[in-house]
């Protein structure tokens, strides 16, 4: 599922619409309005693209604190996602960071 939604559009041959193109939003500025797309994106890539698990919730937060420094790192981004497969409704979390390279 990470790599399904690090996947940019179009990067996977013979399915251009595979992906959830986030690397792109992580350019702009880091407010309430980039974690509400990233949020909607994430959304729109599992529903559409992995039917085999039934979503329960995506949080993300922004401006969040690296293990490794006591600094606020404004290009990072942490993403939690929740969700149960279909033929077992236990819960599962998923949680990853999306850093912005440049």
């Amino acid at each position: 599922m990470i790599n399904l939604i690090k996947t940019n559009l179009g990067e996977r041959l013979f399915q251009p619409n595979k992906g959830g193109n986030v690397n792109a939003s992580l350019f702009e500025l880091n407010d309430f309005l980039l974690a509400s797309n990233l949020k909607k994106s994430i959304q729109n890539t599992i529903e559409l693209n992995e039917p085999r698990v039934n979503l329960i919730d995506v949080e993300i937060r922004t401006n969040v604190y690296p293990a490794f420094t006591g600094e606020i790192n404004e290009n990072t981004v942490l993403v939690k996602i929740t969700y149960s497969l279909i033929n077992n409704p236990a819960p599962i979390t998923v949680s990853f960071v999306l850093k912005r390279i440049r």
